[in-house]
């Protein structure tokens, strides 16, 4: 989207329109800033601002409405058709792969890795098992979930058709697939492949492309509330700085006026204490034109 807003003009760009990893990386900008005392008062303020504002407009206009991307779509759908703490083999390195590693065991499943380097998945610190094994036998597993870059077959009929085991998903969500479509005839095997989740999250994109449609009086309205808590905070900060400034000045001013050797400190015990008096009504007086010239600054606002 790009909408014109007063002062200049608001851009949010996703590759998949509606997609929360943009938000996901604000918030781990924000906590590592947080972490490493990096982020000043102000900063931390303004992101969090942002990102209630961020979640607050996918609520309003609907961006929370279906998947958008293959690997979201996976994940829901492994999410409703296992059963808690499932296990679950994902065979490939790449980007999907990388994203259900992460996600799965965050909703309690037992994940194992597998690719034909295994080397290469030891990265995720997560167990491992051989994919030659996996090929032969998917015993132990609820669900087999594969994405590679392979360009034919990796799982095949042949090889599972003579087996009896327990239900085990088959998720396929490589181009071209992983899987022979033939698996699907298995009795115990339930082949679900990307044209599944292909289909699902169009119908996502076009749910986010309507909604889009009638975001920008919901940014603009967005924009105008992170303006004026801006204001807000600055103007609070400007006010507090003022009165520690205005109680130093009547402090030194306090101190000097009844200091050893100052010229009023010879009065007598009457004088000093009428001088205290004003001294004491001209803070309050100071203060309370203070107050009187930001009341109006913040009604303007």
């Amino acid at each position: 989207w790009r909408v014109l807003v007063p002062g200049g003009r608001l851009c949010l760009n996703s590759a998949n329109l509606g997609d929360r990893e943009i938000v996901g990386q604000m918030k781990q900008a924000l906590q590592t800033a947080k972490e490493t005392r990096t982020a000043g008062h102000e900063a931390q303020a303004a992101f969090e601002d942002i990102l209630r504002e961020a979640q607050r407009l996918r609520t309003r206009i609907g961006l929370d409405d279906g998947s958008a991307s293959v690997a979201t779509a996976a994940l829901r759908h492994l999410e409703t058709t296992l059963a808690p703490g499932a296990r679950v083999a994902i065979v490939g390195v790449g980007p999907m792969s990388r994203y259900l590693a992460q996600r799965l065991p965050e909703r309690g499943f037992q994940i194992t890795m597998s690719n034909r380097t295994l080397s290469k998945a030891e990265a995720f610190g997560l167990p491992l098992v051989p994919l030659a094994r996996l090929q032969m036998d998917p015993e132990g597993f609820d669900a087999v979930v594969t994405a590679t870059a392979s360009s034919s077959p990796i799982f095949t009929k042949g090889n599972w058709e003579r087996l009896d085991r327990p239900p085990v998903r088959l998720v396929d969500l490589a181009l071209p697939y992983d899987t022979e479509p033939e698996m699907d005839e298995i009795p115990w095997v339930t082949r679900v492949d990307l044209s599944t989740f292909l289909a699902e999250t169009e119908g996502g994109r076009m749910k986010r492309r309507e909604a889009a449609v009638h975001a920008e009086p919901f940014i603009v309205g967005a924009v105008e509330r992170l303006r004026r808590r801006a204001d807000a905070r600055i103007q609070k900060h400007a006010n507090r700085t003022a009165q520690d400034r205005l109680t130093d000045a009547w402090e030194a001013l306090e101190a000097e006026a009844i200091a050893p050797g100052s010229v009023l400190a010879g009065l007598d015990p009457v004088q000093m204490e009428a001088l205290e008096a004003l001294l004491k009504r001209g803070r309050t007086l100071a203060f309370r034109a203070l107050n009187l010239h930001r009341e109006p600054a913040l009604e303007g606002r």
